[in-house]
């Protein structure tokens, strides 16, 4: 592989999630959301060797791409990362779990079913870049989806998502929440009361948070995590995501922060542009095509001492100030 400056790209796939790390000693993926765009990524960039893909938990917007990479001929997985999951029963985590016995014995692919907090010093160690799991701790682990938190809390998958956080020379630059709720939240921070990262990819693409209510729910965060930028990554329409309740939330922890979508909510624009925007970054996106991009998809070059964003955040908020009539991350809360 060329050597590349070390980076992180939030791929626009729609309602999912997928974050592709590259650096000088490979490439590794947090999540797989469905459709092709991670394989167009993939392609475009010449990438054919994945060191490791970290699923944060079982639900198929965040894992469904992997049975794409699994049996893609152009590419080669050499290790999987995920945690158990009893209370999924779907075809979608079935057809995982045969992807994976076919993966480990045709292709060598490597699998690890246990990812918690012991497991980061372990297993990501590379050079400049570090990755931390910050959660689930091996106690909670135990219990696993569809068991009880030590205080009695029932935990769902997303209760159980893994949360990693990506630090380039020991500065924290992102974190990753999958679909984090309020319980997982409040067992994280009983460990690590800051979590600090440059930018945070909001857990479950800004929808509700469980049973809590979703403005504190993401004050508490914001307010833990102290980002510079928040990343909703989601699908135009699906789900109404970012919640407006969950961006005030944002805005009342953090005034100056910068919110950017991978897609146009629904909520800042009844429509999506009639040309073609101008802004975007030459990545696949899967909003491209039908206009829905917002910020499409981002990449975040780490610097010694700041992160270079493509597309400049500048030049996404130039295109939210001509295409958006009532823009939630403009809004006065």
């Amino acid at each position: 592989m060329a050597t590349v400056s070390p980076n992180l790209t939030v791929l626009d796939v729609g309602h999912g999630q997928c974050v592709v790390l590259q650096d000088a000693t490979g490439t590794i993926i947090f999540d797989a959301g469905s459709g092709s765009t991670l394989l167009e990524f993939l392609h475009d960039s010449a990438i054919t060797e994945i060191d490791a893909v970290v699923i944060s938990h079982a639900d198929a917007d965040h894992l469904s791409g992997l049975l794409s990479l699994l049996s893609a001929a152009t590419v080669q997985v050499r290790h999987v990362f995920l945690n158990s999951d009893a209370t999924k029963d779907s075809d979608i985590w079935e057809d995982l779990r045969y992807a994976v016995e076919d993966a480990t014995a045709r292709a060598a692919t490597n699998v690890t079913v246990g990812v918690t907090t012991t497991t980061s010093a372990q297993e990501f160690t590379r050079g400049d870049i570090e990755i931390e799991i910050l959660y689930p701790a091996p106690a909670l682990a135990m219990a696993g989806a569809g068991g009880s938190d030590l205080k009695g809390r029932k935990l769902t998958s997303n209760s159980m998502s893994i949360v990693a956080r990506v630090s380039y020379q020991s500065k924290p630059r992102m974190l990753l929440t999958g679909d984090l709720d309020a319980v997982g939240l409040e067992n994280l921070l009983e460990g690590l009361p800051s979590i600090r990262s440059d930018v945070l990819v909001f857990p479950h693409h800004g929808g509700r948070p469980s049973r809590a209510a979703p403005a504190e729910f993401a004050s508490t965060l914001g307010r833990a995590v102290e980002p510079k930028v928040v990343v909703f990554s989601i699908g135009r329409g699906k789900y109404q995501t970012p919640r407006p309740e969950i961006v005030a939330g944002i805005r009342s922890a953090l005034p100056e922060v910068t919110i950017a979508c991978t897609q146009l909510s629904a909520h800042c624009s009844v429509s999506v542009p009639s040309t073609t925007p101008t802004h975007l970054a030459l990545f696949a996106a899967r909003g491209r095509v039908s206009r829905s991009c917002c910020a499409g998809s981002m990449r975040m070059i780490l610097r010694p001492n700041a992160i270079q964003y493509v597309p400049p955040l500048q030049d996404h908020q130039s295109f939210i100030t001509a295409n958006t009539t009532s823009a939630l991350c403009r809004r006065i809360w």
